[in-house]
């Protein structure tokens, strides 16, 4: 199985943290399973999920930019934009004022502020308002090369907008990490909320969106659980594999 954190595993919030009954159900499955996470986090913003969770099959991070091994934070493989594309998307950026992150910066600044270094595994555009969401992903649909999915920001009604290469999105990630655990789609069951999720449900065997999930998600589940904020995943684990 693998999941989604943030509106999935935690609730939708800056310090979300999995529930004691997911806890105990990822220790009491995950010898027989494997149990993986998939998320736009950084590893730094998400260690303390993975590590409460205990997870030891290869997880994927950065949006689906990285797999890497939750134990050892071994990279088992990732996929980079050049820093053509990167300058592209800085350039969209810069006609609005919100701030950005690159790959792996604590710190969040203007897009005008960066200094473009080399290629990057994502870029995070924060806390968009819904109409200039809109206008930023068409905007950033003229790029060929890259992939934007608006993600659910903290602050209610607004977006994070999460970038990386085409070639590098949740769906590609499992691809390879399907080939890495030797299993097949149809022994996959996936879990999700977010539009950036719907790379998710293309690669799985088995769909399951959260209560609290987009309706495009909702549309096309096999099974819709309760929401985050109700232990939903807890719940469906227990209902679906237990």
């Amino acid at each position: 199985i693998i999941f989604d954190l943030d509106g999935t595993a935690v609730p939708n919030k800056k310090d979300g943290m999995p529930s004691q009954s997911l806890i105990d159900l990822v220790q009491k499955i995950k010898d027989k399973i494997f149990v993986s996470a998939a998320t736009g986090r950084r590893i730094f913003e998400c260690r303390s999920i993975l590590n409460s969770l205990q997870l030891t099959s290869p997880c994927i991070i950065l949006g689906g930019t990285q797999i890497l091994d939750p134990v050892s934070e071994k990279i088992l493989w990732e996929k980079l934009m050049p820093i053509e594309t990167v300058k592209k998307i800085i350039t969209v950026a810069k006609v609005f004022d919100y701030k950005l992150y690159m790959s792996n910066e604590a710190k969040s600044s203007l897009a005008i502020e960066k200094i473009i270094t080399g290629p990057e595994n994502i870029i995070y555009i924060m806390d968009v308002n819904k109409n200039h969401t809109d206008v930023l992903l068409n905007k950033l649909s003229e790029i060929p090369d890259i992939t934007a999915h608006p993600v659910p920001s903290y602050t209610p009604e607004n977006f994070d907008i999460h970038i990386t290469h085409k070639d590098a999105t949740k769906k590609q990630a499992l691809e390879i990490l399907f080939d890495i655990l030797k299993v097949n789609k149809e022994e996959v069951m996936g879990f999700g909320d977010g539009n950036n999720d719907l790379p998710i449900f293309e690669a799985v065997g088995y769909k399951v969106a959260m209560g609290n999930a987009s309706p495009e998600l909702k549309n096309i589940a096999d099974f819709i659980a309760q929401s985050a904020k109700e232990d939903g995943l807890a719940k469906a684990v227990e209902r679906l594999v237990i």
